[in-house]
């Protein structure tokens, strides 16, 4: 059997029923004892395999077993399943049986999009895209359906966080690269030495993780495409869709079966349009709305781009900044406001999640395991002998609390900076590092 038709035999009864190996199996066996209500299907390979053979060569022809064991399943989704490349370790095949023709032009999309994604160096690369002609069930009446087709695109190999054992996981690729790094919490004064350096270790090997999502996020975004298949419904990441290298800090995105392309600058003439019309009805109401879900996705990967380097206190300020545009439905200064927060990113290097350690002067905490210090607390502990007009004498050692939260000390009454009060810390602190 070639693989043209194993394909056919695979898509039609496996991707399309929504059916796995053993559940195959199962099903030839109560079709072919349909009074035994105790089918006993074996768990060693031994006696399964060539029950398992047997139903393949009868139900689907012979030689689709042999066909099976060539072309190995690595992963199948809503639109498709990925094989490997029996020729060429370095690649994989994703196939997909077409019969609509919303989905023809989605998986033509998927290419497109992926091939966009592959030139910045955010997706594995496409070798080739082919089609031929599937089995066909029936006639249909319907107008949405057409001729079925295979579709199959010939692509790079890559090792998606879920198959390294996940992100963070123990036995994870961050655990196992961490475990394999040189750990020295001395290296840059004042860095004080942490009861479990490991973890610290960690936690910014975390953030270069995080940072380099947020920049892979907003190089996509530069081209109008969001991904929309990173995260599942209930706001997990898709780790089989992300791959990560922390020796090189290079991700890519696999999957851009329904990812997002957007014209932004088309949408946001639209949206400035709208101001000026007074007719509802000659809005374009879709523009805006595109145009909010492009702002929405890029300030998120800019705000997770700000914490992974530790700059919380500036994330809440620009999440702030940011919502109160949306609120006001000012879309034309949240994109302004995108853009700075966009260059801001860009400027990040991968050493910045390496947050350096500092010790208060008052109250002996550690700053920097899982943020920056604030302006607060740099003038009103860690440097409090160089910002009198700022001294706050209440400030006390809490051995409850081992990381300092707002408003920064043990007193309720303690007050964050005003704004005024921010900037002039700001500058002052800039000119300390002059």
């Amino acid at each position: 059997m070639d693989r043209d038709d194993f394909l056919r035999g695979y898509l039609n009864n496996f991707q399309r029923r929504h059916v796995n190996e053993r559940e195959f199996v199962r099903d030839y066996l109560e079709s072919m004892n349909p009074d035994d209500p105790d089918i006993f299907l074996p768990d060693n390979p031994k006696e399964y395999i060539p029950i398992r053979n047997k139903a393949f060569d009868q139900t689907l022809g012979k030689g689709f077993a042999e066909s099976y064991d060539k072309y190995k399943v690595l992963g199948s989704g809503s639109f498709g399943t990925t094989f490997q490349d029996p020729d060429d370790p370095t690649k994989v095949f994703k196939a997909q049986r077409l019969e609509m023709k919303d989905d023809i032009k989605r998986a033509e999309k998927e290419v497109d999009t992926q091939i966009k994604a592959a030139e910045m160096g955010r997706a594995p690369n496409v070798h080739a895209v082919e089609t031929f002609p599937a089995r066909k069930d029936f006639e249909y009446s319907d107008q949405r359906f057409t001729t079925p087709i295979i579709h199959v695109t010939e692509m790079d190999k890559v090792d998606t966080l879920k198959s390294q054992g996940y992100a963070a996981e123990p036995g994870g690729v961050l655990d196992k690269f961490v475990k394999n790094k040189i750990i020295d919490a001395d290296d840059d004064a004042p860095i004080y030495k942490l009861d479990v350096p490991q973890a610290q270790v960690m936690r910014n090997e975390t953030r270069k993780m995080h940072l380099e999502r947020s920049k892979s996020e907003l190089d996509l975004a530069d081209k109008g495409i969001i991904h929309s298949d990173l995260k599942d419904y209930a706001g997990n990441d898709r780790e089989e869709h992300i791959t990560y290298n922390p020796n090189t800090n290079q991700m890519k995105f696999v999957d851009y079966g329904v990812a997002k392309v957007h014209d932004h600058a088309g949408d946001m003439h639209e949206h400035t349009k709208n101001l000026n019309i007074k007719s509802e009805e000659l809005k374009n109401f879709d523009a805006s709305s595109r145009a909010e879900h492009f702002l929405d996705h890029k300030a998120s990967a800019i705000i997770d781009g700000m914490n992974a380097v530790g700059n919380r206190e500036e994330a809440n300020i620009f999440k702030g900044i940011f919502n109160e545009y949306m609120g006001n439905e000012d879309l034309l200064a949240a994109d302004d406001l995108v853009n700075q927060g966009r260059e801001i990113i860009n400027k990040h290097d991968f050493k910045d999640s390496e947050l350096k350690l500092q010790k208060g002067q008052k109250t002996g905490y550690t700053y920097g395991q899982l943020s920056n210090p604030t302006a607060n607390q740099v003038v009103t502990d860690i440097q409090a002998d160089k910002f009198p007009q700022f001294n706050n004498p209440n400030l006390y050692k809490s051995e409850t609390n081992p990381f300092p939260a707002p408003p920064y000390s043990n007193k309720e009454e303690e007050r964050p900076l005003t704004d005024e009060e921010r900037k002039d810390v700001q500058d002052l602190l800039r000119k300390l590092k002059e």
